[in-house]
């Protein structure tokens, strides 16, 4: 799966298309910051799709007045020698979320929305660990905002299913 093609991607199924118009409408400005050469991940399209999707979403209803969502890739080494990890960061200026709440956002159950059902960001934060990956919220400095990060292994060699005979 390559990451930056799902959100450039020409056709009308990535991420950010989906929501070109729930975007404009809440007068989301949405920036991106991708190295040209990402490299490929290992998993399922439609699972990190759907995450990215959640994300997006999260971060709309968080600025019901409008703001910037921006987000960012980056590849860093991971603690396995020889391994990389992609990072994604969804960034955005709406509030900060309260301290209470930051350290039950990805429990089951768990919203502060009227009518939400708790269950996005805990499937979101299980669909990122079945990657072996993880999920992870942080206040922006200053109460600037909000970032989720979520960062995944690089796909290598030795992930691509092949022949085992």
């Amino acid at each position: 799966m390559n990451l930056s093609s799902d959100f450039h991607r020409p056709s009308g199924a990535n991420t950010l298309s989906l929501l070109d118009e729930p975007l404009r409408k809440a007068v989301i400005y949405v920036t991106t910051d991708f190295p040209p050469d990402l490299p490929l991940l290992f998993g399922s399209p439609q699972q990190i799709g759907q995450v990215l999707l959640n994300l997006v979403i999260n971060a709309v209803e968080a600025m019901p007045q409008g703001g910037v969502l921006h987000i960012t890739a980056s590849t860093e080494p991971a603690f396995e020698a020889g391994k990389e990890t992609l990072s994604l960061t969804l960034s955005n200026n709406g509030p900060p979320i309260p301290p209470e709440n930051i350290e039950r956002i990805f429990d089951p159950l768990f919203t502060t929305k009227p009518g939400g059902t708790g269950l996005g960001l805990f499937v979101a934060h299980n669909i990122i660990q079945q990657h072996g990956g993880a999920l992870r919220v942080e206040n922006l400095e200053g109460g600037q905002g909000v970032a989720f990060t979520l960062t995944l292994p690089v796909a290598t060699i030795e992930d691509s299913p092949g022949d085992s005979a």
